[in-house]
Protein backbone atom coordinates (compact mmCIF):
# COMPACT_ATOMS: atom_id res chain seq x y z
CA UNK A 1 0.00 0.00 0.00
CA UNK A 2 1.42 3.38 -0.94
CA UNK A 3 0.33 6.46 0.87
CA UNK A 4 1.03 10.13 0.29
CA UNK A 5 -1.02 12.85 -1.15
CA UNK A 6 -0.60 16.51 -1.58
CA UNK A 7 -3.34 18.64 -3.04
CA UNK A 8 -3.75 22.31 -3.44
CA UNK A 9 -7.21 23.78 -3.29
CA UNK A 10 -8.72 27.20 -3.12
CA UNK A 11 -11.34 28.04 -0.47
CA UNK A 12 -12.21 26.54 2.83
CA UNK A 13 -11.20 22.87 3.06
CA UNK A 14 -14.07 20.77 1.77
CA UNK A 15 -13.50 17.35 3.26
CA UNK A 16 -15.81 14.74 1.76
CA UNK A 17 -15.84 11.19 3.04
CA UNK A 18 -16.86 8.33 0.81
CA UNK A 19 -19.57 6.07 2.19
CA UNK A 20 -17.13 3.61 3.74
CA UNK A 21 -14.22 5.96 4.42
CA UNK A 22 -15.40 7.80 7.54
CA UNK A 23 -12.67 8.89 9.95
CA UNK A 24 -11.99 6.52 12.80
CA UNK A 25 -12.89 7.63 16.29
CA UNK A 26 -10.57 7.43 19.24
CA UNK A 27 -6.80 7.61 19.03
CA UNK A 28 -5.67 10.32 16.58
CA UNK A 29 -1.95 9.97 17.30
CA UNK A 30 -1.17 8.32 13.96
CA UNK A 31 -3.02 10.96 11.98
CA UNK A 32 -1.30 13.70 13.99
CA UNK A 33 2.03 12.08 13.16
CA UNK A 34 1.27 12.11 9.42
CA UNK A 35 0.29 15.78 9.54
CA UNK A 36 3.46 16.63 11.47
CA UNK A 37 5.63 14.88 8.87
CA UNK A 38 3.99 16.71 5.98
CA UNK A 39 4.06 20.10 7.69
CA UNK A 40 7.84 19.78 7.80
CA UNK A 41 7.83 19.93 3.98
CA UNK A 42 7.40 22.97 1.74
CA UNK A 43 5.94 22.72 -1.75
CA UNK A 44 6.53 25.73 -3.99
CA UNK A 45 6.78 26.84 -7.60
CA UNK A 46 10.21 26.78 -9.21
CA UNK A 47 9.51 29.59 -11.64
CA UNK A 48 7.20 32.53 -12.24
CA UNK A 49 5.97 34.00 -8.98
CA UNK A 50 7.51 31.10 -7.00
CA UNK A 51 4.41 30.87 -4.86
CA UNK A 52 4.34 28.53 -1.89
CA UNK A 53 1.54 25.96 -1.68
CA UNK A 54 -0.67 25.60 1.36
CA UNK A 55 -1.06 22.19 2.96
CA UNK A 56 -4.61 21.44 4.08
CA UNK A 57 -4.06 19.80 7.48
CA UNK A 58 -7.40 17.98 7.40
CA UNK A 59 -7.06 14.82 5.28
CA UNK A 60 -9.29 14.40 2.26
CA UNK A 61 -9.78 10.80 3.29
CA UNK A 62 -8.49 8.38 5.93
CA UNK A 63 -8.39 4.61 5.96
CA UNK A 64 -7.37 1.69 8.13
CA UNK A 65 -6.39 -1.81 7.08
CA UNK A 66 -6.50 -4.15 10.09
CA UNK A 67 -5.06 -6.99 8.03
CA UNK A 68 -1.90 -5.18 6.89
CA UNK A 69 -1.72 -2.90 9.94
CA UNK A 70 -1.77 0.36 7.94
CA UNK A 71 -3.31 3.66 9.05
CA UNK A 72 -3.23 6.32 6.37
CA UNK A 73 -4.56 9.55 4.94
CA UNK A 74 -4.64 11.55 1.74
CA UNK A 75 -3.65 15.22 1.83
CA UNK A 76 -3.76 18.12 -0.60
CA UNK A 77 -1.68 21.23 -1.31
CA UNK A 78 -3.15 24.31 -3.01
CA UNK A 79 -1.96 27.47 -4.76
CA UNK A 80 -4.42 30.28 -5.46
CA UNK A 81 -7.24 27.89 -4.64
CA UNK A 82 -6.17 25.23 -7.13
CA UNK A 83 -5.08 21.71 -6.26
CA UNK A 84 -1.46 21.31 -7.36
CA UNK A 85 -0.15 18.28 -5.48
CA UNK A 86 -1.33 15.26 -3.49
CA UNK A 87 0.32 13.15 -0.84
CA UNK A 88 -0.81 9.78 0.46
CA UNK A 89 0.91 8.75 3.69
CA UNK A 90 0.58 5.95 6.20
CA UNK A 91 2.20 4.21 9.13
CA UNK A 92 2.11 0.44 9.48
CA UNK A 93 1.81 -1.11 12.93
CA UNK A 94 2.79 -4.59 11.75
CA UNK A 95 5.86 -3.62 9.75
CA UNK A 96 6.64 -0.52 11.83
CA UNK A 97 7.34 1.74 8.90
CA UNK A 98 6.27 5.06 7.37
CA UNK A 99 5.40 5.45 3.68
CA UNK A 100 4.48 8.47 1.63
CA UNK A 101 3.60 8.70 -2.05
CA UNK A 102 3.51 12.17 -3.60
CA UNK A 103 2.29 13.40 -6.96
CA UNK A 104 2.11 16.76 -8.70
CA UNK A 105 -0.82 17.91 -10.82
CA UNK A 106 1.18 20.54 -12.69
CA UNK A 107 4.72 21.19 -13.91
CA UNK A 108 7.19 23.43 -12.12
CA UNK A 109 6.97 22.44 -8.46
CA UNK A 110 9.49 21.28 -5.91
CA UNK A 111 9.35 19.92 -2.38
CA UNK A 112 11.85 21.03 0.26
CA UNK A 113 12.62 20.11 3.85
CA UNK A 114 14.94 21.91 6.27
CA UNK A 115 15.88 24.31 3.48
CA UNK A 116 16.99 21.62 1.01
CA UNK A 117 15.11 20.42 -2.06
CA UNK A 118 14.21 16.76 -1.63
CA UNK A 119 12.05 16.37 -4.74
CA UNK A 120 12.27 18.37 -7.96
CA UNK A 121 10.21 16.45 -10.53
CA UNK A 122 11.17 17.06 -14.14
CA UNK A 123 7.55 16.67 -15.23
CA UNK A 124 4.08 16.48 -13.71
CA UNK A 125 2.94 13.10 -12.41
CA UNK A 126 -0.53 13.62 -13.88
CA UNK A 127 -1.15 12.97 -17.57
CA UNK A 128 -3.58 15.05 -19.62
CA UNK A 129 -6.53 13.20 -21.16
CA UNK A 130 -8.36 14.93 -24.07
CA UNK A 131 -12.13 15.20 -23.60
CA UNK A 132 -14.09 15.67 -26.84
CA UNK A 133 -17.16 13.52 -26.12
CA UNK A 134 -18.75 15.52 -23.30
CA UNK A 135 -20.99 18.57 -23.59
CA UNK A 136 -19.48 21.85 -22.35
CA UNK A 137 -19.68 22.47 -18.60
CA UNK A 138 -23.19 23.32 -17.44
CA UNK A 139 -24.13 26.52 -15.66
CA UNK A 140 -25.03 24.99 -12.30
CA UNK A 141 -22.74 23.26 -9.78
CA UNK A 142 -25.13 20.33 -9.54
CA UNK A 143 -25.22 19.95 -13.31
CA UNK A 144 -21.43 20.10 -13.60
CA UNK A 145 -21.00 17.51 -10.87
CA UNK A 146 -23.19 15.08 -12.82
CA UNK A 147 -21.02 15.63 -15.89
CA UNK A 148 -17.78 15.25 -13.92
CA UNK A 149 -18.99 12.04 -12.30
CA UNK A 150 -19.90 10.70 -15.74
CA UNK A 151 -16.44 11.58 -17.03
CA UNK A 152 -14.69 10.00 -14.03
CA UNK A 153 -16.77 6.86 -14.50
CA UNK A 154 -15.58 6.47 -18.09
CA UNK A 155 -12.14 5.31 -16.88
CA UNK A 156 -11.07 1.75 -16.15
CA UNK A 157 -8.01 1.59 -13.91
CA UNK A 158 -6.12 -1.47 -12.68
CA UNK A 159 -2.91 -2.03 -10.77
CA UNK A 160 -0.58 -4.85 -9.80
CA UNK A 161 -1.02 -4.63 -6.02
CA UNK A 162 1.06 -6.45 -3.42
CA UNK A 163 4.63 -7.27 -2.45
CA UNK A 164 6.22 -10.35 -3.98
CA UNK A 165 2.89 -11.91 -4.98
CA UNK A 166 1.33 -9.04 -6.94
CA UNK A 167 -2.26 -9.46 -8.03
CA UNK A 168 -4.16 -7.58 -10.71
CA UNK A 169 -6.85 -5.41 -9.10
CA UNK A 170 -9.61 -3.53 -10.88
CA UNK A 171 -9.73 -0.32 -8.90
CA UNK A 172 -13.14 1.07 -7.97
CA UNK A 173 -14.28 4.65 -8.37
CA UNK A 174 -15.09 6.10 -4.95
CA UNK A 175 -18.70 7.34 -4.91
CA UNK A 176 -17.89 10.91 -3.89
CA UNK A 177 -15.12 13.30 -4.92
CA UNK A 178 -12.14 13.47 -2.60
CA UNK A 179 -12.12 17.23 -3.10
CA UNK A 180 -13.99 19.99 -4.89
CA UNK A 181 -12.68 23.49 -5.42
CA UNK A 182 -12.78 26.72 -7.40
CA UNK A 183 -9.85 28.83 -8.58
CA UNK A 184 -11.11 31.95 -10.42
CA UNK A 185 -7.60 33.42 -10.74
CA UNK A 186 -6.57 30.25 -12.59
CA UNK A 187 -9.70 30.30 -14.82
CA UNK A 188 -11.03 27.20 -13.02
CA UNK A 189 -14.79 27.49 -12.59
CA UNK A 190 -15.12 24.12 -10.91
CA UNK A 191 -12.68 21.33 -10.08
CA UNK A 192 -12.94 17.88 -8.53
CA UNK A 193 -10.57 15.08 -7.62
CA UNK A 194 -11.98 11.56 -7.82
CA UNK A 195 -10.19 8.59 -6.27
CA UNK A 196 -9.90 5.05 -7.63
CA UNK A 197 -9.21 2.65 -4.80
CA UNK A 198 -8.10 -0.84 -3.88
CA UNK A 199 -10.32 -1.48 -0.88
CA UNK A 200 -10.50 1.95 0.74
CA UNK A 201 -6.98 3.00 -0.26
CA UNK A 202 -6.84 5.32 -3.32
CA UNK A 203 -4.29 4.06 -5.84
CA UNK A 204 -5.10 6.53 -8.63
CA UNK A 205 -6.87 9.86 -9.11
CA UNK A 206 -8.77 11.53 -11.91
CA UNK A 207 -8.75 15.35 -11.79
CA UNK A 208 -11.44 17.17 -13.75
CA UNK A 209 -11.71 20.94 -14.17
CA UNK A 210 -14.26 23.14 -15.90
CA UNK A 211 -12.24 26.07 -17.24
CA UNK A 212 -13.08 29.42 -18.84
CA UNK A 213 -11.32 30.09 -22.14
CA UNK A 214 -11.53 32.79 -24.80
CA UNK A 215 -13.72 30.44 -26.86
CA UNK A 216 -15.98 29.41 -23.99
CA UNK A 217 -16.10 26.83 -21.25
CA UNK A 218 -14.15 23.62 -21.70
CA UNK A 219 -13.10 20.51 -19.80
CA UNK A 220 -9.59 19.74 -18.62
CA UNK A 221 -8.91 16.22 -17.39
CA UNK A 222 -5.88 14.45 -15.92
CA UNK A 223 -5.21 10.98 -14.57
CA UNK A 224 -2.39 10.04 -12.21
CA UNK A 225 -1.02 7.18 -10.19
CA UNK A 226 -1.14 7.49 -6.41
CA UNK A 227 0.91 4.38 -5.78
CA UNK A 228 4.27 2.87 -6.55
CA UNK A 229 2.67 -0.25 -8.02
CA UNK A 230 2.39 -0.75 -11.78
CA UNK A 231 -0.83 0.86 -13.02
CA UNK A 232 -2.78 1.09 -16.27
CA UNK A 233 -5.67 3.46 -16.99
CA UNK A 234 -8.00 3.26 -19.98
CA UNK A 235 -10.75 5.54 -21.21
CA UNK A 236 -13.27 4.27 -23.75
CA UNK A 237 -10.88 1.35 -24.33
CA UNK A 238 -7.83 3.50 -25.09
CA UNK A 239 -4.80 3.32 -22.81
CA UNK A 240 -4.19 6.82 -21.41
CA UNK A 241 -1.70 5.93 -18.66
CA UNK A 242 0.63 2.95 -18.31
CA UNK A 243 3.31 3.22 -15.63
CA UNK A 244 5.68 0.58 -14.20
CA UNK A 245 6.26 -0.34 -10.57
CA UNK A 246 8.46 2.22 -8.81
CA UNK A 247 9.83 1.20 -5.43
CA UNK A 248 12.88 3.44 -5.63
CA UNK A 249 12.39 6.96 -6.91
CA UNK A 250 15.01 9.63 -7.53
CA UNK A 251 15.12 13.33 -6.70
CA UNK A 252 13.84 14.19 -10.19
CA UNK A 253 11.34 11.36 -10.73
CA UNK A 254 7.83 12.44 -11.68
CA UNK A 255 6.52 10.30 -8.80
CA UNK A 256 7.97 10.48 -5.29
CA UNK A 257 7.96 7.51 -2.95
CA UNK A 258 9.49 7.41 0.53
CA UNK A 259 9.75 4.27 2.65
CA UNK A 260 11.24 4.59 6.11
CA UNK A 261 11.61 1.98 8.82
CA UNK A 262 10.79 3.54 12.21
CA UNK A 263 13.04 2.38 15.02
CA UNK A 264 11.91 2.90 17.66
CA UNK A 265 8.31 2.77 16.45
CA UNK A 266 6.50 5.85 17.88
CA UNK A 267 3.22 4.04 18.58
CA UNK A 268 2.07 1.04 20.52
CA UNK A 269 1.92 -1.47 17.69
CA UNK A 270 -1.15 -3.65 17.34
CA UNK A 271 -0.54 -7.32 17.95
Amino acid sequence: MRCILLVFVAATPNVVWAEDETPAAGDNSRLDYLVQRLRAQTVAETGGEQRTAELQASPLLTWQNPISGANGGVFVWIIAGRAVALCKAHVNDRRRHYVESSITLRHGLQCSQSGSAIWVPEESTAVAVPVTDLAPPRETRAGRLLQMRELAGSFEIEDQWGEGQEELYQLRLLPRPLYRYEAPAEQVIDGVIFGYSQGTNPEAVVVIEAIETDSGREWRCQVSRLTGYALTARRRGDVVLDVPKMNNTTRTSSFHNLYQQLNPYPFEAAE
